[in-house]
């Protein structure tokens, strides 16, 4: 009588197990199913609004390279997308057209940093022949991360006779050749900022093949070699201010028409928000099971 007793106890708790485990089974379907869909939104949304490295959302209308900027000073002419962000005041902008790069360095202070250095960094062989480091400055070298080697360096300083001078990186000599060819013109500085053209003839750079470049901005005090505002903006460069540190993210794109030069998309290595989500939802899923195992 007691062995059928057992028997039937057993086979109910059996039965509840089972009920458990097919319930379990049924909450970890229900949220796979969940965050799939939400992955697929999320990526559907990015691709039609597009997001730039600051998380503001950026109409696709508003892809505007192919974009030629006047080099006034005046920043009337810069689309939303081509504002790369702020870092301590310092509005970063960035766009191309068939024949030139442009930048902008907006100075949201209300002063013109003279006798600050502005770089423009560039790297057109993918980390092939360039160097890991930046000019020296004051004795001091800013240093680059991730396999960026820049081959061109174009550094400005606003002063009573403004400096401006294009460099390049001498892979035989292992040195920085000053005095590069430049054509142009002198950069356009106002009490809004600095606005700078960069002919891509300039910088061995052939447009009508559509390559691939990389870009590092940022400025620096002439005095002592102290970046102090990068581009792009990102946690990891922020945390590189001051001397001697590595700057490790910078940007990449395509030089086509179409692009939008504040896109998320374009750092390296800054992970995108759906690649951010699909990770914590990898972490979460095997402690939500193991919950469900043990209710």
């Amino acid at each position: 009588m007691r062995s059928r007793t057992n028997t039937r106890r057993n086979a109910s708790l059996d039965a509840r197990n089972y009920n458990h485990r097919t319930e379990a089974r049924r909450g970890v379907g229900r949220i796979f199913s969940v965050a799939i869909v939400l992955l697929l939104v999320m990526s559907i949304g990015m691709i039609v609004v597009g997001m730039d490295n600051n998380g503001t959302r950026t109409n696709a209308a508003t892809r505007t390279t192919e974009h030629t900027i006047t080099v006034d000073g005046q920043f009337n002419d810069w689309a939303t997308d081509e504002d790369l962000g702020s870092d301590n005041s310092i509005e970063w902008y960035l766009t191309w057209d068939s024949s030139n790069l442009y930048v902008g360095v907006k100075n949201n202070t209300g002063s013109n940093q003279a006798n600050q250095d502005i770089w423009i960094y560039i790297d057109n062989d993918s980390g092939a022949t360039g160097s890991p480091d930046a000019y020296t400055i004051s004795g001091n070298t800013t240093h680059f991360g991730n396999g960026f080697k820049a081959n061109w360096g174009f550094i400005y300083i606003y002063k009573s006779s403004p400096y401006w001078n294009l460099k390049k990186w001498n892979a035989t000599g292992s040195k920085w050749d000053d005095n590069q060819p430049y054509n142009g013109g002198q950069p356009a500085t106002t009490v809004n900022g600095t606005e700078i053209k960069i002919p891509w003839s300039d910088i061995s750079v052939n447009y009508t093949s559509h390559p691939q470049i990389r870009v590092v901005l940022f400025y620096q005090t002439d005095s002592n070699g102290w970046v102090w505002s990068i581009a792009p903006v990102t946690t990891d460069n922020q945390n590189a201010h001051g001397v001697g540190t590595t700057i490790s993210d910078y940007f990449v794109y395509t030089l086509e028409n179409g692009i939008s030069p504040n896109s998320s998309n374009n750092i390296v290595p800054e992970l995108s928000p759906t690649f951010i989500v699909l990770l914590a939802f990898t972490a979460a899923v095997p402690i939500i099971i193991r919950r469900k195992r043990y209710e």
